[in-house]
């Protein structure tokens, strides 16, 4: 019953499904442009990076000291729980694989 009232709708309604699902994705695609834009450092035209950048969870000043406290020899999971992250992510900038322009 419903399957044939929905078949129904599209052969009726074609048209206006296409139209709406076209609005859709053009009114996400013009937000998602609006938050990369957002994101955008004005002067130079890259992306903000570090603690400038919005979902950064740290800040210079603790990633210093994540990589101090690893060499002092605390494990990855300790220091992971300790600034809320995952132990990835402690991996990443102790390896300079993220956080690179921090010292």
């Amino acid at each position: 019953m419903y399957a044939r009232a929905l078949r129904d709708l599209i052969e009726r309604d074609t048209p206006r499904i296409v139209t709406f699902i076209r609005e859709l994705l053009f009114e996400a695609g013009s937000s998602l442009m609006a938050n990369s834009i957002s994101r955008m450092d004005p002067r130079s035209g890259k992306f903000r990076a570090g603690q400038e950048h919005a979902q950064a969870k740290l800040t210079e000043t603790q990633v210093k000291a994540i990589r101090l406290k690893k060499r002092a020899g605390l494990t990855l999971e300790k220091l992971a729980r300790q600034y809320s992250i995952s132990a990835m992510n402690v991996s990443h900038i102790c390896n300079y694989q993220s956080w690179k322009h921090v010292e």
